[in-house]
C-alpha cells in the first residue's frame, strides 16, 4: 500500500469532482489488499462505498448537484444499451466500476458519473448505505411472506443485515450459520432467532423457504441448495470463483 499525491483531473463531460468525506472499506478490498481479488489488481485506487461533497461539475452535468452531499453508486455502464434504458445499468454489459477500473473513494478526490450521485444528508450513516442497499436487494429478490422459514449463511455485514430485514418483513424464523462465534453472538441481535456453528454442527436444518448465501464457496452454495425447501427460493450474494459449481439434481 502507497500513500501518494496526483495531480486533480478535470471531470470529464456528464461526470463531477466529489470530495470524499467518508468510505466504508469492504471485504472484497480486504481480499485485494492480500492479493486474493481477481478484479482488484495493482496499481489500483480502491474503494467503492463512500460519500462526500460535489465540489466542480463537468460540462453537460447536472449543476444542480454542485455543493450537494451526495453518496455514489459506483457502476459506471453505457447509458444506450437495452439494460441501461429499463433501468438494469447493472447488467450492462460494459459496466465498469469506481474503485475498480476507475480511481475509487480512498482519495481525497474523485471524479464519477453525475448520474451516480444520490444527495444525502452529511452524516457518516450514508457511507453504511452500500451494504444495506446490497442486502436489502438480496432480500427483495427473496420475496419474503411472514410465514416463510429463513436461512442465512454468513454472519458477515450482509448476512447480518440480511437478517435484520428478514426480521422487518416479519419472517417467523431467521436462522443463521456461520464458523465465527463472535459473530453469531452478534448475529442474536440483528435478527436471528437461532445460530448455528457450522464448524462443530454438521447437521444443517432443510426445508427452509429462503436462503441467503451471504459467502459465496463451493461449500455455502452446495448449503444453499441442499437446505432449500421444493418450491423454495435461493439468493446467492457472496462473491463467487470464476468457476463455481453448483448442484441442480435435487
Amino acid at each position: 500500500m502507497d500513500i501518494d499525491e496526483r495531480p486533480l483531473e478535470e471531470p470529464q463531460p456528464g461526470w463531477v469532482t466529489v470530495r470524499v468525506n467518508y468510505a466504508g472499506i469492504c471485504g472484497s478490498e480486504l481480499s485485494a489488499f492480500v492479493g486474493q481479488n481477481e478484479l482488484r489488481k495493482p496499481p489500483s485506487i480502491m474503494g467503492h462505498e463512500f460519500t462526500g461533497k460535489v465540489v466542480k461539475v463537468g460540462s453537460s452535468s447536472d449543476s444542480n448537484l454542485l455543493g450537494k452531499n451526495v453518496a455514489v453508486n459506483p457502476l459506471v455502464t453505457c447509458g444506450k444499451c437495452r439494460y441501461c434504458k429499463t433501468g438494469n445499468r447493472q447488467l450492462c454489459p460494459e459496466r465498469k466500476l469506481i474503485g475498480v477500473d476507475y480511481p475509487g473513494g480512498f482519495e481525497e478526490y474523485v471524479n464519477v458519473p453525475s448520474y451516480s450521485c444520490y444527495e444525502i444528508t452529511e452524516k457518516p450513516e450514508g457511507s453504511l448505505a452500500e451494504p444495506l442497499a446490497t442486502a436489502f436487494r438480496a432480500i427483495n429478490h427473496a420475496k419474503p411472506e411472514m410465514d416463510d422459514r429463513a436461512l442465512v449463511i454468513g454472519a458477515g455485514t450482509i448476512g447480518l443485515l440480511s437478517a435484520k430485514l428478514l426480521e422487518l418483513y416479519g419472517t417467523v424464523e431467521r436462522v443463521v450459520t456461520d464458523i465465527n462465534d463472535y459473530r453469531l453472538e452478534h448475529a442474536l441481535h440483528w435478527g436471528a432467532t437461532r445460530t448455528i456453528n457450522n464448524k462443530k454442527e454438521k447437521s444443517i436444518p432443510k426445508d427452509f423457504d429462503i436462503v441467503i448465501d451471504a459467502v459465496g464457496t463451493q461449500e455455502t452454495r452446495t448449503m444453499a441448495i441442499n437446505s432449500i425447501a421444493r418450491g423454495g427460493r435461493v439468493v446467492f450474494v457472496g462473491l463467487h470463483e470464476p468457476n463455481a459449481e453448483m448442484p441442480v439434481n435435487l
